[in-house]
């Protein structure tokens, strides 16, 4: 008998069934790495605890066998069950808290953000489907989900927490059989389907890129490249040129972690609170970095910045966030607030320089300073490293600070740190490397 199918595949199915061939047929990669996927596992199983907190008293089936949780199922005086796992339908998917009313039950689905989006409906509506089909008669649905809460403290399910009834928004999901996935995931090709609406249709398909959606529509090539566009060829405006800065410069790259429920009481549920940097200067070998896995290490991260960033040397950066970032420093620290504005001065935002002035078609549509690097140098990339991605990079340094993951871990981040910084420096050097010897005139056409 095959193994009962996942709630993932109903909701990849309910996509296209190219989605659900590639969740099966891609590697393990294609879905992040995996220490940030234990990290996101960590923070989902500490929101639930959380909500049990909410829903007190239940009993934990999370591991229990089929046989026991059959016996809570229909034994009355087990009011709250916790991680039911029900099979049904050929499915097999799990229910986080039930409530027991007298004929029935309530179906709190818990949830590590701050919004109910249109896809936690339909999730919750697959999940229905099944608990249904295994005769659970679920006839009100909450949703517990994380508070917008904007000032520190500890962690409560009353500060922390809200629970909204979307019983009457919740579609109905037929479950389709079992053996017509099971033919999509077996198939030796990739199914053909023409993407539409249903890429982003209730959520944002994860597979976009493969299938060559979504990056051209929002990076169209900057006004004044038309005719190098139309020839195949590179544009470079000579106002990019101009106003890319001389060296020597540095080049600075931050990471910051951001937890729904930090473990300090001086921190906001969601902020972003910066542990790495790396720097380095255009004149010299080697990086300057800065990486710490403390609870709160904003004071030691402004401290070493404004040390080891001396002089008036223009900082180049990729986009505003560093920037932003040391104006949330030099609020919370007012003592170090005159030497982190004097840094702040000195920012270079790169990205927009090059958005408004470079296009390649090596570029594929997206302006990330991978892209555009890679664009400049074909032999740059990030293919040797294990930690490719922002979003890894964070989660990966909230474990950390979690104690959940090896120490080793932090060189990888240091080194996706390092290689972003890397990236501004090809850019920087392409672009140095093409300004003009003389200014133009006012006569000379830009």
């Amino acid at each position: 008998m095959p193994s009962p199918l996942r709630r993932s595949d109903i909701l990849a199915a309910m996509q296209c069934d190219r989605r659900l061939w590639l969740e099966h047929a891609s590697d393990s990669s294609s879905r992040g790495h995996p220490d940030a996927r234990t990290v996101r596992r960590n923070e989902t199983a500490r929101i639930e605890a959380l909500a049990q907190q909410r829903y007190p008293g239940g009993l934990d089936l999370d591991d229990a066998s089929d046989e026991r949780t059959a016996r809570a199922l229909a034994d009355p005086e087990h009011k709250v069950l916790y991680g039911v796992w029900v099979n049904a339908a050929g499915y097999r998917l799990r229910l986080d808290i039930l409530l027991r009313h007298q004929e029935t039950w309530t179906l709190v689905d818990v949830r590590s953000g701050a919004r109910i989006k249109r896809g936690h409906l339909a999730d919750i509506g697959v999940r229905i489907a099944v608990a249904r089909a295994a005769g659970l008669p679920i006839t009100r649905m909450l949703v517990c989900h994380l508070r917008r809460v904007n000032t520190p403290g500890p962690a409560t399910p009353e500060r922390n927490l809200k629970s909204v009834d979307v019983t009457a928004r919740v579609p109905d999901v037929p479950l389709p059989h079992p053996d017509s996935l099971r033919t999509v995931i077996d198939a030796h090709d990739e199914p053909d389907v023409t993407p539409g609406s249903q890429c982003s249709d209730p959520w944002r398909c994860p597979f976009l890129s493969h299938c060559g959606v979504g990056a051209v529509s929002w990076a169209q090539p900057p006004a004044g490249a038309r005719d190098a566009v139309e020839s195949g060829v590179d544009y470079l405006s000579e106002e990019l040129l101009q106003a890319v800065p001389t060296g020597p410069v540095y080049s600075l790259d931050f990471e910051a972690r951001q937890s729904p429920l930090p473990v300090s009481d001086a921190v906001r549920p969601f902020e972003p609170i910066p542990f790495l940097w790396v720097a380095r200067h255009s004149d010299e070998p080697g990086s300057r970095v800065f990486s710490s896995t403390e609870t709160d290490p904003r004071r030691a991260f402004a401290r070493s910045l404004i040390d080891s960033l001396d002089g008036d040397h223009p900082i180049l950066v990729w986009s505003d966030y560093e920037s932003s970032t040391l104006g949330r420093l030099a609020a919370l620290m007012a003592d170090l607030a005159p030497e982190l504005d004097r840094l702040r001065e000195r920012l270079v935002d790169l990205h927009i320089l090059v958005r408004r002035g470079f296009w390649s078609d090596r570029l594929d549509g997206q302006y990330s300073v991978k892209a555009v690097a890679g664009a400049m140098d074909a032999s740059f990339g990030y293919g040797d490293l294990s930690i490719d991605n922002g979003r890894d990079a964070a989660l990966i340094g909230l474990g950390l600070q979690h104690d959940l993951l090896p120490r080793s871990v932090e060189d990888d981040l240091i080194a996706y740190c390092e290689r972003d910084v890397r990236a501004l420096e090809v850019v920087w050097r392409y672009l140095d490397a093409r300004r003009p010897t003389e200014p133009l005139s006012p006569e000379q056409p830009g």
